[in-house]
C-alpha cells in the first residue's frame, strides 16, 4: 500500500538525528493542519519545504505560521532568540506530521468531520513506520481529537500539565500537549516543561 492509498499527502519531515534523537529519545512533533499554500503547492513535501522556510526565510512579513514555527523552536532551546543554526539544530532531531493532510484556508479555520476521519489512518502509518518514544501535541484542540482515537490513557502531570501514553504504534509513547503559541506564550516556562517530560 503506498503513501496515497492510506491518505498520507504529506510526507513528515524527518531530522537526520531523528533516531539519536534528544536524551535518547525519539521524538514526534504532531501539528494539527498547514494553511496559507495554494492549492497547487499541495505537494507531498509541503510540509518539508515549510521546515525549511521557518528557518532560512527572513520573515520581514511577520507570517504567523513562521512565528509559531519559531516559537516551538524557543520552547526547545529555552532561548527568545531565535538563529539558523539553532533551527537546523533542533529541526534536525526530530520528526514533525501535520494532522489533517490538506490544506486550510486560514490559522483559525477547522477541519470538518471527513477531513478529521481521512488524517486517521496516515497517523497510525507514520507512528508504526517511526516508532516515535514520545509525542509532543501542537495544542489542546488537536488531542481532543485524536485523544480518544488513540485510546490515550492519562499517565502523570509535569508542572501542572497532564501526560498521557498511547500503545497505538504497538509500543508505548508518552504524549505532552503543548498550549497555543500566543503572543503570551513563554518559551521559557515551556522549555522546563519539555526538558521535564523528556528527562
Amino acid at each position: 500500500m503506498n503513501n496515497s492509498e492510506i491518505g498520507l499527502n504529506y510526507e513528515p519531515f524527518v531530522g537526520k538525528d531523528y533516531e539519536q534523537g534528544i536524551n535518547g529519545k525519539k521524538v514526534m512533533v504532531l501539528g494539527y493542519y498547514i494553511y496559507g499554500i495554494k492549492l497547487e503547492d499541495n505537494d507531498t513535501d509541503a510540509l518539508i519545504k515549510r521546515v525549511d522556510i521557518s528557518i532560512n526565510h527572513d520573515n520581514k512579513e511577520k507570517d504567523r505560521w513562521i512565528n509559531n514555527y519559531r516559537s516551538f523552536i524557543r520552547a526547545l532551546t529555552g532561548k527568545n532568540d531565535f538563529s539558523k543554526e539553532i533551527g537546523n539544530e533542533f529541526w534536525n532531531k526530530i520528526l514533525f506530521h501535520t494532522y489533517i493532510q490538506e490544506p486550510l484556508k486560514g490559522a483559525d479555520s477547522d477541519p470538518n468531520e471527513l477531513q478529521l476521519r481521512n488524517a486517521q489512518q496516515p497517523l497510525i502509518f507514520v507512528l508504526k513506520k517511526y516508532q516515535p518514544d514520545v509525542i509532543l501535541v501542537w495544542t489542546k484542540k488537536l488531542f481532543d481529537k485524536i485523544e480518544d482515537f488513540l485510546d490515550c490513557q492519562k499517565d502523570g502531570m509535569i508542572r501542572g500539565n497532564d501526560t498521557h501514553i498511547t500503545s497505538a504504534s504497538g509500543k508505548c509513547i508518552s504524549i505532552l500537549v503543548l498550549k497555543s503559541f500566543s503572543r503570551s506564550f513563554s518559551p521559557h516556562k515551556w522549555h522546563k516543561i519539555i526538558s521535564d517530560f523528556l528527562e
